[in-house]
């Protein structure tokens, strides 16, 4: 465990795990990734899953690497990594602290992200079926989180890092998802959406901004276009706005009242129910439908 995490959280991590595979090592210490090998995809994405995944670890060194505080853009001879270090830069020393966050164990937030990001499609030779000529891959989150968290547990992870890499892998697609909308619809994430999202995932959800712009790149790899690749740092940019920008206002509103409160004012006693309200609350403030103690009572009472 403690060899492949430091594996995961140094240099070319993609490149070590080939080296692993050749090895024969992978077969004892991850061995479900091996049935991602020759697994098919439809278009958009130009490779199987295991190579999809080895580009997806790729995809996110060389975007951590562009995010690092002191990055220097004149360096930048590339387009699409030019787009991104002029987008997201602004967020140099956020992701650089998040990533120092250490979620109850030795090893190195980036580590674990590299980890949920080679399983982050682990269900995929699983759920794959041919629907109308297409193949789809339905449920492959939530049967990949599963997954993973056996593998994490059998690695003898903490706790805090399990849920961490099970959320990762869960909700995988719930940005892509977005991207999608907006592509085909021009629909940004309703502020709803984005507050579900972060309740959903809290800080793991930073991890899952770098792990879509990561998939987006490995799904198209030299056939990404810059609109495109635009798109999708757009809407991962609204996601990041509202949790480093206006979290007070979106995501975590300050408390109009409190349980006690509620059961004083309706005359009930503890229970689910007071929970329920208070959540009913929240994410009615996060989307500006309440901005007053009075309001929340009133919505409490209906």
């Amino acid at each position: 465990r403690d060899e492949l995490f430091k594996i995961l959280g140094g240099p070319k991590p993609s490149a070590a795990i080939k080296s692993l595979d050749l090895l024969g090592a992978l077969t004892y210490v991850l061995p479900e990734t091996l049935e991602l090998k020759g697994v098919e995809q439809p278009p958009p994405h130009v490779l199987d899953v295991w190579n999809h995944t080895l580009k997806a670890v790729d995809y996110l060194e060389a975007i951590l690497d562009v995010l690092e505080p002191g990055y220097d853009n004149q360096k930048t001879n590339e387009l699409l990594t030019g787009i991104l270090s002029m987008k997201l830069g602004r967020y140099r020393n956020q992701f650089h602290d998040h990533l120092k966050q250490q979620p109850g164990s030795d090893r190195s937030p980036r580590s674990l992200l590299f980890f949920a990001t080679l399983f982050h499609d682990i269900a995929k030779p699983d759920k794959a079926e041919n629907i109308d000529s297409r193949i789809r891959f339905h449920g492959h989150d939530e049967e990949g989180a599963l997954i993973a968290a056996r593998r994490a547990i059998k690695l003898r992870l903490s706790n805090a890092e399990i849920d961490r890499i099970k959320s990762v892998v869960q909700n995988h697609m719930r940005i892509v998802n977005h991207i999608s909308h907006f592509q085909r619809e021009g629909k940004i994430p309703t502020r709803r959406a984005l507050y579900r999202f972060f309740r959903d995932t809290d800080s793991a959800g930073i991890d899952l901004c770098l792990l879509a712009l990561a998939d987006q790149r490995a799904t198209y790899v030299n056939e990404m276009t810059q609109q495109i690749w635009t798109d999708d740092i757009d809407i991962v940019r609204i996601f990041l706005q509202n949790w480093w920008e206006k979290r007070e206002e979106s995501i975590s509103p300050p408390p109009l009242v409190n349980g006690d409160e509620l059961m004083a004012d309706l005359k009930i006693k503890p229970g689910p129910d007071i929970g329920k309200i208070l959540e009913g609350i929240r994410e009615s403030q996060a989307v500006g439908q309440i901005t007053s103690r009075d309001e929340a009572l009133q919505y409490a009472r209906a």
